[in-house]
């Protein structure tokens, strides 16, 4: 039986939640060994990238990247992290970037999901209205 990436997540997942310190450290030596002996340390960044979307699922929190034409301040990245927390219930980890092609507005990527609320995409919208009229 093969195993996958997520699975090798699941499991360091499961056998890790509990230790702390020398524990944690021994069986974390012994993961990276039996990656190495599987020749599968040239995977161990999808791994950890399957490990946190696990952990994220399980403890019901989101990754939620927010582009917007300038950087957000502490108080505004607070304020949209509480209230997509109130329309998503669930915890909101908000990830920053910028661009300043968008001009304002934001677009947020929930997952496989994107919410174009930029001025540049409603500028296209309008363009592309105009053009049809």
């Amino acid at each position: 039986m093969k195993v996958n990436l997520k699975q090798y997540a699941i499991v360091l997942h499961e056998v890790t939640k509990d230790l702390k310190g020398a524990e944690l450290e021994s069986v974390l030596k012994s993961f990276i060994n039996l990656l190495a002996k599987k020749n599968l340390l040239s995977q161990l960044d999808k791994i950890l990238a399957e490990y946190e979307k696990y952990y994220n699922q399980i403890n019901g929190i989101i990754n939620i990247k927010a582009k917007t034409a300038q950087p957000l301040s502490q108080a505004e990245t607070k304020t949209l992290a509480e209230n997509l927390k109130k329309i998503t219930g669930k915890e909101i980890e908000l990830k920053n970037t910028t661009d300043q092609d968008l001009i304002g507005g934001i677009i947020l990527q929930i997952d496989d999901n994107l919410i174009d609320g930029s001025i540049k995409n409603q500028l296209e919208i309008l363009k592309q209205k105009m053009a049809g009229a």
